[in-house]
Parts: structure tokens; sequence; C-alpha cells
């Protein structure tokens, strides 16, 4: 990338306005000050870079290896070329900096994280870059690590991260051009380019990151509080679909657990009662699991509705509902734009379905004989695409968890109301689940815990065809 910053002859005009330079030269002022190193020059050293990303270090450190060759400095950084390159990431301008000019946020983000710093300069040979899975695997983990913004150096759990990229890759020696991973992201998570304003607001400019994810009062979290353990959510994976659905989940700040066929004892009716209680969003997660000889495989699809479920045995809902796919990939399917608006169906005697057409072709359907549930590829109403791998014919769900969608304003609503069954076993004990005798239905109860994958390829050691 050379000397890029101190070979320019004319000064940038950039796009922040007064109050906007207030809040970045006093930013820079403070990480100064962190430091005898760097209090007297004014300028950050790498240390400085590590201590701002201490969520994530290593980013750090590259930001500021790619700041040093921009700037032409050698060990520090001048606020100066660190405002050039804040423009493209926290205005919506198209930046006059020559060397950010064609570049979006995310891409730039990328090539930070490759370490690419030559393709900044000459992106018209980005077209020639290939990644490896691993440069993937990191591009997409700088990303999901942002949500930590107030935690230390957090290990991520991967697991998601897998689900999404391999679709992208027939085996972990392959590769994939960054025009093609650029185009995926940008798709797949049309939230990532928000996020990234947002959190560089909140590292160079002193604003709270709480635009797009509420942080709780007096501990600034970005993920919400949890009621219960469960057998799929991870702050990762909640993040990764706020990322991807840009729906009701943005500003949640708490999940409550409705139903579990794992934790309560009711069957397919207290599930049904439930949804009719609630007054609030759900997100559902089911694990289709085979067993073939001594291996063990699941796959976890599920939907999200933006409204609470009414009983009326008529299609209803909105079109930000969507359904997906987790694992083994990670697909989000949203409303067709032109399509149907069959997005959600209740009927309390025989089940509840996303999708299809007068009552019948869903795209999927959970029945009261949990037996007769089924997938299907295709309907008017959502994208078309697997939400299980095609060979499977039969569905054979194991665990089931809805969840309710809380958001602050939700408290203060005075017909706001979530029914918690406080003998819940989930809610006594979270290592060994004890089950009682019941009435539930024989295929809603399970009566021991699923260990899970959380990384690698699904097809690792697979007899699966």
């Amino acid at each position: 990338m050379g000397n890029c910053y101190d070979s320019r002859k004319n000064t940038v005009i950039l796009a922040f306005d007064q109050a906007e330079y207030t809040q970045l030269n006093s930013q820079f002022q403070y990480y100064c000050e962190l430091s005898s190193e760097t209090r007297d020059i004014k300028q950050l050293n790498q240390k400085s870079f590590e201590d701002i990303f201490s969520e994530n270090p290593t980013f750090g450190i590259k930001l500021f290896k790619f700041l040093e060759l921009y700037s032409g400095s050698e060990g520090y950084v001048k606020k100066e070329p660190l405002f050039e390159f804040l423009e493209l990431l926290v205005k919506d301008v198209q930046t006059t900096v020559p060397v950010f000019k064609n570049l979006e946020r995310f891409e730039l983000m990328s090539l930070i994280t490759l370490q690419n710093y030559k393709y900044v300069k000459t992106k018209e040979e980005l077209a020639q870059l290939q990644l490896t899975y691993l440069d993937t695997l990191n591009v997409i983990k700088d990303i999901i690590k942002m949500y930590q913004h107030t935690q230390k150096n957090t290990p991520t759990n991967e697991k998601y991260i897998k689900s999404l990229i391999d679709q992208l890759y027939k085996n972990e020696s392959g590769s994939l051009s960054w025009i093609q991973l650029m185009d995926f992201i940008s798709k797949q998570m049309p939230g990532a380019k928000y996020l990234i304003k947002k959190y560089f607001q909140a590292k160079f400019m002193g604003k709270q990151f709480n635009v797009y994810i509420i942080q709780q009062i007096n501990n600034q979290n970005t993920i919400p509080v949890i009621n219960t353990p469960s057998y799929f959510v991870t702050d990762e994976l909640f993040f990764q679909l706020l990322l991807s659905t840009q729906s009701v989940l943005t500003d949640c700040n708490q999940l409550t657990l409705l139903y579990s066929n794992v934790a309560h004892q009711g069957g397919f009716n207290q599930m049904i009662q439930s949804l009719k209680d609630c007054k609030l969003p759900t997100i559902m997660f089911f694990q289709h699991e085979e067993k073939y000889e001594q291996k063990t495989k699941q796959q976890i699809f599920g939907a999200l509705t933006n409204l609470r479920w009414y009983d009326t045995k008529q299609y209803f809902g909105t079109k930000k509902d969507c359904i997906f796919s987790l694992y083994p990939y990670f697909k989000i399917y949203r409303s067709k734009k032109r399509g149907e608006q069959n997005y959600c169906f209740l009927d309390s005697n025989k089940g509840i379905g996303f999708g299809g057409k007068n009552g019948e072709g869903y795209r999927i359907w959970i029945d009261k004989n949990l037996q007769n549930s089924y997938c299907t590829q295709t309907d008017d109403s959502y994208e078309n695409g697997p939400l299980i791998l095609p060979y499977v014919k039969k569905l054979q769900i194991n665990i089931i968890e809805i969840w309710a969608i809380q958001h602050p304003t939700d408290e203060n609503d005075e017909n706001f109301d979530i029914k918690i069954d406080l003998k819940d076993p989930l809610l006594q004990q979270q290592d060994e689940i004890q089950f009682q005798n019941s009435n539930a239905d024989f295929y809603w109860v399970q009566q021991q815990k699923t260990d899970q994958r959380h990384s690698g390829y699904y097809w690792e050691n697979s007899n699966v065809s």
C-alpha cells in the first residue's frame, strides 16, 4: 500500500462536522492519556490498539499495522490518518479519501482481517484474491466478535459461524474468491454494514453501542438475558441471527423460555397453550436427530415470528417473519417479495405451520402427532431452499425450544405477562435433568440430554449419503 498518507500533496476534506471532530479528538486524546508512552507524543502505538479492541486484540494489532503502513509512520499512528480511515466506517457518505473511495465498510474490514493491504490501493486485482476456509472463518469471526465489545478476549463459539461458511466450501482445503465472499455476506448478513458503523463510533467517537442492540441498565451487554439454559441459543448464534434477519430481535433485552419438550411435561397441549398465552413475538428451534450404527447426526432448523400467536386457524404474520436452517448449514429464508403472505398458522387441535397455502403444503409443519411433522423445500411465502438435508424423508424431532422475544418497552405494558413454569427442571438444575412420571404425550417428552457438536464439518466421519 506504500506511504499513501504522507505522499499525498492535497489535504482531503472529510465529512465530519465540528461536533464529530470534537468527539474524535476527545476520544483520541483519552486513548493517548492511558499510557506514558503515548501521552506526550499524542500518538497511538500497537498496545493502544490492543487495549481499544480488548475483546479482539488480534484485530487491533492488524488495524494498527494497516494504519502504520498507510501513514508511513513506524511504531505510532497519528490522529489524521486514523480519522481518514474512520470516515468510511462511521459516515454514510462516499469518502473522498483516494485509497478508500472504491471500498465498502465490510470490504475494508475484511482486507484488514486478511492483512491484504495492497488490495486497498488496487481493488481491480481483488477478483484474483482467493480465500481459504480459515481466511473466511476469520473474516466472519471478526464481525461476530463485535458483540463482545465490553469483554476481554473472550473465546468465540464457532459452531454456527462454520455452519454458515460450510455451504461455500466442499471441504476445508477448498478456496473461494474474495468477491464471492463479499456478495455472500451482503446477502446473508445485511446488518453487518450498520453494525460496523456503530461499533467504530463506540470505539472512536465515544458513542454508546446501543442503537443497533439495546444495552442493559448498568450492564452494557449487547446480548439479551436468557432466563434458562438452552440446547441451541448461544451469544454468537443470537448475534448472527440478528445480523442476518434485521427483525424483532433488534433491541431484544431478554429471551424467555416458553416451552421445551425436554424441560416441560405437558406435551403438545402445553406448547400450544404457551403460545396462546404469550403476547410477544417468538423464535423456535427444532432438532431432527437420526442414528446410524453408533453415530448420531443432528440437524437444526426453526422460525422467527414478529407478532404474537393467534389461534384463528387463519394465516397471519409480517414480511419480516422468516424460517431458517442452523445446522449443518446456516441459511435464512426470508419472505418472497411477490409471494403469498401465509407466514404463520396455528390450529390448537392439529398443529403449527409456516408457509403453505389453504392449510396444506406447509414449509414447516409441527403436528400434534409429532411423527407426522415435516419440512418442504418450496412454498409461495418464503424463499426456496432446504431447511434440512434433502435425503431426509421423515422428520425425527427430538428437541423443541420456543422462546419469547422481550423488549424493554414490554415491561411497561400493563398487559405484559409471560407465564413461566417455576418448576421447570432447567430452572432448578442445569447439569443433570431429572424427569418425573407424567401424562405428557409420549412423543413430546425426552428422557435424556443430547450431546451437541459445536464445530467442524457435518460430513466428517459420516456414513450419511
